[in-house]
């Protein structure tokens, strides 16, 4: 699998990163859980994104993290915005995957200003992430968001944060709003160099029944050629590093399947993605 460098930190990552809420749900089995953690790990994915509020996702990865630590890169978030909050939270997820470090800490879904000024303000989670930094507990400082782009974009005007993790989704692409345009994040990136996790590629629009096919909030495009494309557009964004996969086993095998096929989208296959999304409402922005 191709790998690309996480920005200023170097790390050559997997341009698939095991978005870990795939195996955290509680409902499923451990031969689940373990021939798609099996799967992750015969195919090279060394980027594992995780965090608490993934059911149980850092308990269900730990054994993995044990047998394979030194070849994967370990990316934990936490939601919490002050500092003893964070820092409880942060050895919490230690003790829970028995990592000894975290290659990378993020501020997770911080998607208001009210948020960000919180974190980054005195007694805000960014004195944990700086204390945990000095002290070897992790190693960088990311953010991660997904419904204010603008929002997101100020975070890294702000704070000298080393990776960002975003939607980058065509669905959305072709119906931009100003709090959806992920492009002004991903130029800022480019322009820090900034390590770019995607997200939500193959989201296809918001569930419109009560009844569900798949685990992600959203409804996932399902059928291998345009989980193809969608990927392809994903990884075909400047600055884009990694996409996360999405928060369902099932789907693991097609996002590995499109990503060892990968090469840069084509006008041809944008086009046939202009006239799926046309019909389709984006995930974002968030229904009035």
């Amino acid at each position: 699998m191709q790998k690309r460098r996480l920005g200023k930190i170097g790390y050559m990552a997997t341009i698939v990163a095991l978005g870990s809420l795939a195996v955290g749900w509680k409902k499923l089995s451990k031969k689940e859980i373990d021939d798609t953690m099996k799967l992750v790990i015969d195919h090279g994915i060394n980027y594992f994104d995780v965090a608490p509020s993934y059911e149980d996702a850092e308990v269900h990865i730990a054994p993995w993290i044990k047998e394979y630590r030194s070849s994967l890169f370990i990316a934990d978030k936490t939601t919490q915005r002050k500092r003893e909050g964070a820092w409880e939270e942060l050895n919490a997820s230690l003790r829970r995957t028995g990592a000894e470090y975290f290659d990378l800490y993020q501020l997770h879904a911080v998607n208001t200003m009210e948020d960000l000024n919180t974190a980054l303000g005195e007694g805000g989670a960014i004195e944990a992430f700086e204390e945990a930094k000095e002290k070897g507990l992790i190693k960088h400082i990311g953010i991660t968001g997904h419904a204010n782009m603008n929002v997101l974009a100020e975070a890294l005007r702000r704070y000298p944060f080393e990776t960002v993790l975003l939607p980058v989704n065509f669905v959305i692409y072709f119906h931009l709003s100003d709090t959806s345009d992920f492009r002004k994040v991903l130029n800022l990136a480019l322009e820090k160099d900034l390590g770019v996790i995607a997200i939500k590629s193959i989201a296809k629009t918001r569930w419109t029944s009560e009844s569900h096919a798949y685990n992600p909030w959203y409804e996932p495009f399902d059928d291998q050629d345009t989980i193809d494309k969608a990927f392809k557009f994903t990884l075909s964004q400047a600055g884009v590093t990694t996409y996360a996969t999405a928060s369902d086993h099932r789907l693991v095998p097609k996002i590995i399947d499109a990503a060892e096929r990968f090469n840069i989208i084509g006008p041809d296959e944008l086009e046939e993605l202009r006239k799926i999304a046309g019909g389709l409402t984006p995930i974002f922005p968030e229904p009035a």
